[in-house]
């Protein structure tokens, strides 16, 4: 019996049980089965209205922490913070009394990702390491369940050590979640993991491998049922498709993966997909279209309260005004970016930078022009950072900037500068490009960034 044949059966078999179910004691532990259960096939809102149901037959604050803790983490899979975090402080509250349970533990664990999320990693950071800590301190620490979150915990950890810039960390974090999960046959985890690890590998260049660890994310998510990983697999891989030019699977992957992200309740899928999508008609030159998805996107993100995703969308926004030559318009989106990352401690990202010297090269004074030149040397000159649900990756990003470098010294009648800017650009994406197909070759010197390099580099 497959993996999704055989979580149906379970499924159908708990809810008869609960369903069933005669004593409030007897229902109550049938229906917390029932709703893990929900859990992992990616019905998390089922799960929450199951936990609601039972929550007036917990027997004491422990029971009570549970249901809250299983809440809470529901919450955080579909994006509705405000909900995670009230959920996850009142079970804190009612387990903080038992330390070295392994409840606590995923009480941290939780908060660990709800942060995250949020793009707090400092506090996303703290939170994983007490879990850790109270994960190493059970005596039962060989239990499938306990194993299962400190796989996760790696899984976490890596994309923690992938945001901070450590990508060598981030990479063996994966390796050693992948380890855990592969003892145990984990298919759930290891979608999860390999989906990681194929981000690590993209962010830093190497595109074909990350292809293959997505692929194999994408099967084993399909091999287990669970519509919110297969989303995730498939938002990613749209995101690949797109490295190369290849709108048209791009863009079937980020729509696939919206109706998953719809039927699993994935806020935050939706908020990445319609981002995705605005990006593809953008490169196809439909800015009206592409604005009317960034903007979908955007309203998501500011009902959900995610600053992250918001910051990113506005970075976003403006480069599409970019396009559309409204570059004081494109200033506001990225004044208001940096107000937002300000709040959360963060500075902006590379790629926010990046834009803000191309709204800048978009004014007529050559006082902006030489303020752009000496923005992207800040860029440059720095190892660069990619935040994890970055669409961009470093090679990219270095190119973006050295185009525009190079555009700037042009406007300032430095020729020298600009073509010495320009031919490195030429070379980061040759070299880019260098292991891929000729039909990959193709369609990826076809992207317009690509294509003006190109240009600038034999003119």
């Amino acid at each position: 019996m497959t993996p999704e044949h055989d979580i149906d059966r379970r499924l159908a078999e708990a809810r008869a049980a609960f369903e069933a179910a005669g004593p409030p004691r007897e229902q109550f532990q049938c229906g917390l089965r029932y709703a893990d259960l929900l859990a992992d096939k990616g019905g998390y809102q089922q799960a929450i209205d199951v936990l609601t149901r039972i929550r007036p037959l917990a027997g004491d604050g422990f029971e009570q922490g549970v249901v809250s803790q299983r809440c809470g983490w529901a919450y955080v899979r579909i994006s509705k913070y405000d909900k995670a975090l009230y959920n996850l402080r009142e079970a804190l509250n009612l387990l903080g009394a038992r330390q070295g349970s392994f409840e606590l533990a995923l009480v941290y664990h939780d908060m660990a990702w709800m942060h995250y999320r949020q793009g707090y990693l400092e506090q996303a950071r703290s939170y994983a390491e007490n879990a850790e800590l109270a994960l190493r301190c059970l005596p039962s620490r060989q239990d499938p369940q306990v194993t299962a979150v400190q796989a996760d915990c790696h899984h976490l950890c890596s994309m923690i050590e992938s945001a901070d810039g450590k990508y060598q960390e981030a990479i063996d974090r994966a390796e050693q979640g992948i380890i855990i999960l592969e003892r145990s046959n984990d298919i759930l985890g290891l979608s999860a993991a390999y989906n990681k690890l194929s981000s690590i590998y993209q962010t830093t260049g190497a595109i074909l491998r990350a292809f293959d660890y997505q692929r194999t994310s994408l099967e084993l998510a399909e091999r287990s049922g669970n519509p919110y990983r297969r989303s995730i697999s498939l938002k990613n891989l749209g995101e690949l498709h797109y490295v190369i030019g290849d709108l048209e699977r791009a863009f079937q992957c980020h729509s696939d993966s919206l109706a998953l992200s719809l039927q699993a309740e994935n806020l935050l899928g939706y908020i990445f997909n319609h981002a995705g999508m605005g990006r593809i008609h953008q490169a196809r030159g439909d800015s009206d279209t592409a604005a009317e998805e960034l903007q979908l996107a955007l309203a998501k993100s500011r009902e959900i309260r995610c600053r992250d995703r918001e910051s990113a969308l506005l970075a976003d926004l403006a480069d599409l005004c970019c396009d559309c030559g409204s570059h004081r318009v494109a200033l506001r989106h990225l004044e208001r970016a940096a107000a937002l990352d300000n709040e959360r401690g963060q500075d902006p990202s590379p790629w926010h930078a990046v834009v803000a010297a191309r709204a800048l090269l978009g004014a007529d004074q050559p006082g902006r022009w030489q303020e752009a030149a000496e923005q992207l040397h800040g860029v440059l000159s720095r190892p660069l950072v990619i935040g994890d649900e970055e669409f961009i990756s470093i090679p990219e990003l270095t190119m973006a900037a050295r185009l525009l470098l190079g555009n700037a010294y042009h406007r300032l009648g430095i020729g020298p500068r600009a073509r010495e800017s320009y031919a490195l650009a030429k070379r980061l994406a040759d070299e880019f490009c260098r292991e891929f197909t000729a039909d990959q070759q193709r369609s990826y010197r076809q992207r317009r960034m690509i294509a003006e390099i190109d240009a600038a580099a034999a003119g």
